[in-house]
């Protein structure tokens, strides 16, 4: 699902989130989201329809900018 989230929708609107409860859990869902990612990316830089460049720099925004961005929107209680 994640190939085809990249191709209809704009990458500034997809989010990486995750709700594991225990440190392991959340590690072991970045580890396994990071590599899916990292798939999907490099099989579209493959197929040529995206270079190397910008294959990594949405791998950044959905990985980290986006949700960085949404907390400026969204005010955290402290």
């Amino acid at each position: 699902y994640l190939r085809q989230a990249l191709e209809v929708m704009p990458v500034s609107k997809l989010v990486y989130g995750s709700d594991g409860g225990m440190p392991e859990t959340y590690w072991l869902a970045a580890r396994v989201t990071r590599r899916a990612l990292g798939r999907a990316l490099g099989d579209l830089v493959d197929e040529g329809l995206l270079d190397r460049g910008r294959a990594f720099a949405f791998a950044h925004l959905v990985l980290h900018e986006n949700a960085e961005r949404m907390g400026e929107v969204v005010s955290v209680p402290e």
